[in-house]
């Protein structure tokens, strides 16, 4: 019993500020969504485990009218514009997972076939960007799903397409985690539409992300992240050990977590610094690779990496690191390195899932688009669904094994 309370000690001091706050917002919407149960739908996805939480609601739908209603030639341009930018989406994320699956099996050893693909969550570090808190998380999925399902909702109104509802939700993993937003249009209404005004209204969602991903690139480029270099000195970058047998930084005592300043006794102000001097070291030389105040040696070992062979030490960067300058430490500092990670998250988030949403499969955007062409092309409805659905479990065995590919390894490396 000392041992099992010794165990949830040792958990709870590692848990942050970050961390509590991300479990008191949650434990509130429990409470919520209890208080709120009449009002809500709830549709289980797979049992109790992963579920959706529904509130349905007229919000919104005067504002969608107002809009639709006042620009109506200019959101139709838009929803037209939106098609095309729509299929090119889908045709670049199918090529991407295509070309993916080919280095998993021609490639086995190569970084990307190892990594697989990785759930992009709150309070992990994701190699080569950095840390998502809670509410960077949280704040990017709340805008991007509002913004998405607003521009669905206008142009299905500009065609005079009748919304039943709108509202918000909430994708649980045990707990409410993922908050969502909903436009729920008159399906009967729209299939009586054109063709091209039913695609319009599918690619309207994405193209809504995309636009909003270029905005936060521009302010994360020409606003934001000039402020934080002004306010923060790089001391350099910080690192995850990548789990493998023979890595020299777990055999030469590496801490798990750190920042490297310094290789070969070279100062470091940024991961790039680390990999330009890793590019001249060999395998089988000798290095030193400083973490905070120590230093600690190892032997490189080989690999291959873009077809050079250069010397492996087991680390991948999480993010480039920077220390607050003294007149700064008070607040400046710190809010404007918190609104520069939210104006990256904000254009990650928003592209990534605009992208995702154009997959040929299941019942987002892309899958639908995807779905009315083969009709379309085809002309026989029963043969063209069973396309669709052979398509859409190809693509979402893909995700299935990118994701098993993280955490289990490549197995076609064992055919090498």
């Amino acid at each position: 019993m000392q041992e099992f309370l010794g165990t949830i000690q040792g958990y709870l001091d590692k848990l942050t500020l970050d961390h509590w706050s991300g479990i008191f917002a949650i434990a509130i919407l429990i409470i919520i969504i209890l208080i709120n149960k009449h009002k809500v739908k709830f549709q289980p996805v797979i049992g109790y485990l992963i579920y959706m939480v529904l509130f349905p609601t007229k919000y919104g739908l005067g504002l969608m009218d107002r809009i639709a209603n006042k620009y109506r030639e200019l959101v139709k341009l838009y929803g037209y514009i939106s098609i095309g930018i729509g299929f090119l989406g889908m045709l670049f994320i199918v090529v991407t997972l295509l070309i993916t699956v080919l280095m998993w099996v021609f490639q086995p050893e190569s970084q990307v076939s190892q990594e697989g693909f990785a759930l992009v969550l709150p309070f992990t570090n994701i190699p080569g960007i950095g840390y998502l808190s809670f509410w960077h998380f949280f704040i990017s999925i709340f805008v991007l799903a509002f913004f998405h399902e607003l521009a669905h909702g206008i142009v299905a109104r500009a065609h005079n397409i009748e919304l039943k509802s709108t509202g918000f939700a909430f994708l649980g993993i045990i707990a409410p985690l993922f908050p969502a937003a909903f436009v729920e249009p008159n399906e009967e209404k729209m299939k009586k539409k054109s063709d091209v005004v039913q695609y319009s209204v599918f690619a309207a969602g994405p193209m809504a992300n995309f636009i909003l991903a270029f905005i936060f690139a521009l302010l994360f480029i020409y606003a934001f992240a000039p402020m934080e270099d002004a306010v923060t000195e790089p001391i350099g970058f910080s690192y995850e050990i990548i789990d493998e047998e023979g890595n020299p930084s777990v055999e030469a005592g590496i801490p798990e977590e750190g920042i490297i300043s310094s290789i070969n006794n070279k100062d470091v102000k940024a991961y790039s610094d680390f990999a330009l001097e890793m590019r001249c070291v060999s395998p089988g030389e000798n290095i030193t690779i400083g973490v905070g105040n120590e230093t600690y040696s190892m032997t490189t070992i080989e690999h291959i990496e873009e077809g050079l062979d250069i010397g492996y030490v087991g680390i991948r960067p999480i993010q480039n690191e920077g220390r607050i300058l003294e007149e700064y430490e008070q607040w400046q500092g710190p809010v404007v390195g918190w609104l520069t990670d939210l104006m990256m998250w904000l254009f990650i988030l928003n592209f990534a899932v605009g992208l995702i949403n154009l997959l040929p499969m299941g019942p987002v955007d892309g899958g639908r688009m995807f779905g009315l062409a083969l009709e379309n092309i085809m002309g026989d409805k029963n043969k063209a669904y069973k396309i669709w659905a052979y398509v859409g479990i190809f693509f979402f065995a893909i995700i299935i094994l990118g994701l098993l590919f993280t955490y289990i390894g490549n197995p076609f490396v064992l055919l090498k």
